[in-house]
């Protein structure tokens, strides 16, 4: 809440629901969720595939360093073509393991 205190334009999240127990995790969804609806830019780094489903951003897939593609979730389960991006959600989708990612919540894109 102190971070909201200074009326920010961009709010960074950083692994926001890291060693929290189950049911802190959805009252941290939620929240976030909010900012999100309330238009706020939001930018989120999270290993929690299901909460980036669940607010359905834009999605910033990283390779080596490079981004490789941005879009909803959606759109780089469709994209067939990037290879290592096709690797991981299907690691994600099949075995159902949370793995890195970056997501961006933003008026911006």
């Amino acid at each position: 809440t102190r971070a909201l205190m200074m009326n920010p334009e961009i709010l960074l999240f950083d692994e926001p629901t890291s060693a929290l127990d189950p049911e802190m995790v959805d009252e941290v969804f939620d929240s976030i969720e909010m900012l999100s609806k309330s238009g706020m830019t939001i930018v989120i780094v999270s290993h929690e595939m299901r909460f980036i489903q669940r607010l359905n951003p834009k999605i910033i897939f990283i390779n080596k360093g490079k981004v490789e593609k941005i879009g909803t979730y959606e759109e780089c389960k469709k994209d067939k073509e990037n290879e290592s991006l096709s690797a991981f959600l299907k690691k994600i989708d099949n075995k159902n393991i949370i793995l890195s990612n970056i997501a961006l919540r933003s008026n911006v894109f």
